[in-house]
């Protein structure tokens, strides 16, 4: 469907039937799961997160995106790999979380930033600076993975 069809409109589709697809996703720990179904559906999760899906910045997969307007600062003069969805501040957008999207303010999300920052040429050093200041504010606990996701 992400080849035939705007990112958007499938996102949509999806976030409007969540409350039916959200049963591939959630509720792994339910008994009456059996291996197999518990194999398809970590194979659907798979493939949707590998899907490749327009941003603002370049095609990627849907599992290495953003949500738009999470830092309103980063929302212009800064390429950020923001999935392309109508209305991002809706509350119903946070499902996309089971798909590897960043739907929140937290470290994971000012990497993914700087990743893309990084890849980009004539970054606003402003943005920048801003990104490193907000990587720095969560540095505490995650030291690790910063170290690891540093470019």
């Amino acid at each position: 469907m992400f080849r035939q069809c705007a990112t958007s409109d499938v996102l949509q589709l999806l976030r409007d039937n969540w409350q039916y697809y959200s049963q591939w996703f959630d509720g792994s720990h339910m008994k009456w799961q059996s291996p197999e179904f518990l194999e398809s559906s970590n194979g659907v999760k798979d493939s949707l997160r590998n899907c490749i899906v327009r941003t603002t910045s370049r095609h990627l997969p849907l599992q290495e995106t953003v949500l738009p307007e999470i830092d309103r600062e980063l929302k212009d003069g800064c390429s950020i790999p923001a999935v392309c969805v109508e209305d991002p501040s809706h509350s119903d957008w946070r499902f996309l979380s089971h798909l590897g999207v960043v739907t929140s303010p937290d470290i994971h999300y000012y990497l993914r930033c700087l990743a893309e920052v990084a890849r980009s040429t004539g970054a606003d050093i402003d943005k920048v600076a801003y990104i490193y200041e907000k990587i720095q504010s969560w540095y505490q606990g995650n030291e690790e993975l910063i170290r690891y996701s540093l470019p």
